[in-house]
């Protein structure tokens, strides 16, 4: 039984999310190489660590497991050497088992991760176009210049379970890759403006990516905010609506994520949406505007939500 269990609440799913903006337009191709080079570091590095914790636990359980057969040696008295290896076999599964109605099953430092480029979004009626609008002014709000004579502008997106796995991404990458020192000091030395933010899942609906071809695939992005109106009744709205979006447009991957206790800068709400294509993007956006209910849904997404388009680079 976990802490999460005692608490009768699920391990958070949370995502560490970062917006960040190339130096330079000359540098492009080497921001984007770094980007997709630090993905696969973070991820080497979170399976290193896990590994490391099971080697650790099954090493410490052998150990208590010796040490108790021996102090019960003089109980445990076998005239056959078989029974005292069948003894200890019962200590270790009874560890084991122990161990993970304890703990659970844990996965250390980040479990997947997705980036991407924003691009321009070909949107035609008025409404939607105001919406792109909005995100544009959403990024300038946050000290981004959006511009095609300045740097492309990213986000990264890093899926970790758990407030514990925090300590852990922070410790890999200021500790074993080194702030300074490989894959992430090169794309520091690219980077010109960044802010960070850390959120909780919601609900999804279909799996969220994870190591797929990043090819061809979109994400469309809307920041938006809680109305006067209780979380429970507001959240319980916005997600009988996203159910029905996610069934009538047939989507892979749609989820809505809530900021983590106020950390980070920017809107409270993110709805994210994984699209094969501009023309399904445009669909989504087309059905939450002509979406009636909840009555407040089409005002908080659509007349005051903040849009994005995301071209994906590394999934």
């Amino acid at each position: 039984m976990s802490t999460y269990s005692i608490l009768s609440t699920p391990v958070p799913t949370i995502s560490y999310c970062i917006f960040h903006q190339a130096a330079s337009s000359k540098l492009q191709e080497e921001y984007t190489g770094t980007i997709r080079d630090l993905h696969a570091s973070l991820l080497r590095e979170s399976g290193a660590l896990s590994a490391a914790y099971q080697k650790s636990v099954r090493e410490a359980i052998v150990r208590e497991s010796q040490a108790l057969r021996g102090a019960l040696g003089e109980f445990l008295a076998m005239p056959v050497r078989s029974d005292n290896v069948a003894v200890q076999k019962i200590f270790t599964e009874g560890f084991e088992r122990y161990h993970g109605h304890i703990t659970g099953e844990m996965r250390f430092g980040v479990t997947m991760s997705w980036d991407g480029k924003l691009v321009d979004f070909r949107l035609q009626k008025a409404a939607e176009k105001k919406l792109e609008l909005n995100g544009r002014t959403y990024l300038k709000g946050l000290g981004f210049a959006p511009s095609k004579q300045k740097g492309d502008i990213f986000e990264s997106v890093f899926i970790v379970e758990g407030g514990m796995n925090l300590d852990f991404l922070e410790h890999i990458i200021r500790d074993r890759l080194g702030i300074y020192r490989t894959t992430h000091g090169r794309h520091l030395e690219r980077t010109g403006a960044y802010t960070f933010a850390a959120y909780n899942l919601v609900r999804a609906w279909g799996p969220l990516p994870h190591r797929q071809s990043a090819d061809g695939q979109l994400e469309t992005v809307v920041y938006f905010s809680k109305p006067e109106i209780e979380y429970d009744r507001f959240r319980a709205g916005v997600n009988g609506a996203l159910e029905k979006l996610a069934a009538a447009e047939g989507l892979a991957h749609l989820s809505l994520w809530q900021r983590k206790l106020g950390l980070g800068k920017g809107k409270e709400f993110i709805l994210r949406c994984l699209c094969e294509s501009q023309l399904q993007a445009g669909s989504v956006i087309a059905w939450l505007t002509r979406c009636s209910e909840p009555g407040f849904l089409k005002d908080v997404l659509i007349t005051n939500g903040n849009l994005i388009l995301k071209e994906l680079l590394v999934l």
